[in-house]
């Protein structure tokens, strides 16, 4: 009995049609025929019953074709996700946060996997911070490079490999502020939230991260009134450039964010202020060989940049 005899069976319960059936598996009406009468012999059953007009199924037909069903299909699944794990077994999929530029270790270490691994596929994705918790979690990112919320949880046991360590930057319109200094004091940035509101965005929804909590303990290590100012959350983190851009407020960020390469703002960093942890997470039970190489390059990429 082969997993191709039961297909042609179960198509034939349906269609009822030797002619028919033989055309949609591209075989002959005799090949489909002795591959039926090889599973009744097996089987020891008659499955169809020959008419003059036409074929029937038994009662034993009936029965196997209603069991057999569920069964087939469930099969058929399985063979798939079997296909699919060896599908991936030379693909690495990775997840970036979607207002955040990929951090330089990262790509470094994917610069050097791609030439010791020509045939290895590297898939690139940009989602949200809510949406990379989720895809490690169920496995459709290997690895994903975000920022690490300190009250924030994964829902699968993880490690973390710190990347970069930034502090935190105001970011506001290029026409508001268009002699911004590099580099601001405390002061300088509280008088920037008595003229502006802040605007953060929804970074998580589901309610394991306390945004607004976590901003005022950003603000407050930073010596800002923390309990005076405006807050708006709005939107998601890739709408916050327009929202900036556009004289709505100012935003905070670290210095590896969209805002530093958008033309129409500036950033600039406020002097002792709370540092941005950024890295990347993955399992701790990895089982993907490439995985394990790019994590062991990371780490000789950040060895280097301490370096120099």
């Amino acid at each position: 009995m082969t997993i191709q005899q039961l297909g042609y069976f179960l198509k034939l319960a349906e269609e009822l049609n030797y002619t028919v059936v033989a055309s949609q598996f591209f075989i002959t009406q005799p090949t489909l025929s002795r591959q039926i009468v090889n599973l009744e012999q097996e089987l020891k059953v008659t499955l169809f019953i020959r008419e003059h007009n036409g074929v029937k199924l038994s009662k034993e037909g009936k029965v196997f074709y209603q069991k057999l069903k569920p069964i087939f299909l469930d099969l058929m699944k399985l063979i798939q996700d079997t296909q699919d794990v060896n599908d991936r077994k030379d693909v690495l999929m990775i997840g970036i946060q979607e207002e955040q530029l990929m951090s330089n270790s990262l790509t470094l270490a994917i610069n050097r996997i791609r030439n010791l691994y020509p045939h290895l596929t590297i898939n690139i994705h940009r989602c949200t911070m809510e949406e990379l918790r989720k895809a490690l979690d169920d496995g459709t990112y290997d690895i994903i490079n975000m920022l690490k919320i300190p009250t924030m949880t994964m829902p699968v046991p993880t490690d973390f490999m710190v990347l970069e360590t930034e502090p935190m930057y105001m970011a506001i319109a290029r026409k508001l502020a268009p002699d911004l200094p590099g580099r601001i004091s405390s002061e300088e940035f509280q008088e920037f939230l008595n003229q502006y509101p802040l605007i953060i965005p929804d970074i998580i929804s589901d309610g394991s991260v306390n945004q607004t909590e976590m901003i005022h303990v950003l603000l407050t290590n930073s010596n800002a009134k923390s309990n005076q100012i405006r807050i708006i959350q709005s939107g998601t983190p890739i709408s916050l450039p327009i929202q900036v851009t556009s004289c709505l407020g100012i935003s905070i960020c670290n210095r590896s964010n969209v805002f530093s390469v958008d033309p129409e703002a500036k950033i600039s960093e406020i002097i002792g202020s709370e540092k941005y942890i950024k890295g990347v997470f993955y399992k701790k039970k990895m089982d993907n060989l490439y995985l394990r190489k790019l994590i062991e390059l990371m780490r000789e990429e950040v060895q280097k940049a301490q370096t120099i």
